[in-house]
């Protein structure tokens, strides 16, 4: 998951503010299954929001042992043990899938090397590019649903690489045709849509280009709410739920980031694995488990966990949950999906890998 902190959020819960402890663990959960990745890549990563509710998974491969890279990119699906590989855009050398819905389609972005790149989505196959608004360079597509309709950002920076922050446009793409999203009022500049239900309903973030940005939500027709923040100042919303309920990120009182869930005009926090001080959920699924990540700081990718907020908002840190001679290190969950399966990323065997978890069946 390549994004700063505030954005595209892929580092990442009630349990804190309710004095409710880490979940202790239940014994092997889950099997792991190592995505694989490209011949010739040696790492493989999910963004957020990449597993279906069949089990299939977008992911990206790549070479630096920074996911954040922006760099050589390549990206396939994976659906029951098979790896499929994504077509680029003519002439790109970057490739990177961020969704994948119920029918198999996906959306991401595909250009030259950073973020000179333009939205796409897969179809049958075939790569279309989604483009910019008027006046735009670049845009990026980060999510979809099963409507034909794809979020993302339209941006106009001449060198995303070094501003990626400032003059960018929340838009929604529906059978093809971009339409820009309201600001919040006296806000705007910095918007992005992250994610969309079958609803119509998408949430993101919008604010000034000052890192104040706030966690709103656009409904169906188009208007604009702000979800708030935690007491700090600014949020940002990554997932929401068929029912409408969002998780994402903001910052607390205290200068630190927390995990939320977002709730009919009520933002909550989520609790933390331990004393970790960034905390994200950035997927909840129809029975209201959310994940993310609980990390340490923002600099050291190993420093992460991934973890899982129950509905009841118990804290599981999901290391736990897998057999321990597993060899894997769980760093970062990215998705789940209505059958509880988890998607993410982490360590295995000295290599960067995508994963995902599938529940235990009580015979197993």
């Amino acid at each position: 998951m390549k994004h700063d902190s505030r954005k595209l959020a892929t580092l990442v819960a009630l349990a804190s503010t309710l004095g409710i402890a880490a979940q202790p663990a239940l014994g092997e959960r889950y099997t792991v299954t190592d995505l694989g990745t490209l011949p010739g890549y040696a790492n493989s990563f999910v963004w957020e929001l990449t597993l279906n509710n069949n089990g299939g998974v977008g992911v990206y491969a790549n070479n630096p042992l920074n996911p954040n890279a922006f760099s050589g990119d390549a990206s396939f699906l994976w659906h029951a043990g098979k790896a499929t590989r994504l077509p680029a855009l003519p002439g790109a050398t970057d490739t990177l899938v961020t969704a994948l819905n119920d029918r198999f389609e996906a959306v991401g972005f595909s250009g030259a090397d950073g973020l000179l790149v333009h939205a796409v989505l897969w179809k049958n196959g075939k790569v279309r590019d989604l483009g910019t608004l008027p006046g735009d360079g670049y845009s990026i597509a980060i999510n979809l649903n099963n409507r034909d309709q794809v979020v993302g950002d339209s941006f106009v920076a001449d060198d995303p690489k070094n501003n990626f922050f400032g003059g960018h446009h929340a838009v929604v793409w529906t059978h093809g045709d971009i339409r820009l999203l309201p600001s919040l009022p006296g806000r705007g500049a910095d918007d992005i849509a992250f994610a969309i239900n079958d609803n119509g309903q998408i949430v993101g973030q919008s604010g000034p280009d000052d890192g104040h940005i706030h966690a709103v939500l656009w409904d169906e027709d188009g208007q604009v709410e702000d979800l708030g923040t935690l007491g700090g100042d600014s949020s940002f919303a990554i997932g929401i739920g068929p029912d409408g309920r969002v998780v994402g990120g903001a910052q607390a009182a205290d200068g630190n980031e927390r995990a939320f869930v977002w709730r009919k005009g009520v933002m909550t926090e989520l609790g933390t694995a331990g004393d970790d001080v960034f905390v994200e959920a950035v997927s909840i699924n129809k029975q209201g488990q959310s994940v993310g990540i609980s990390a340490a700081n923002l600099t050291d990718l190993t420093a992460a966990r991934a973890t899982m907020w129950e509905e009841g908002g118990a804290v599981v840190v999901l290391q736990t949950e897998i057999s321990p001679d597993s060899g894997w290190q769980l760093l970062g969950a990215a998705s789940i999906n209505d059958r509880g399966q988890i998607a993410g990323y982490g360590m295995h065997n000295g290599l960067y890998r995508a994963f995902l978890l599938t529940p235990k069946r009580p015979d197993d």
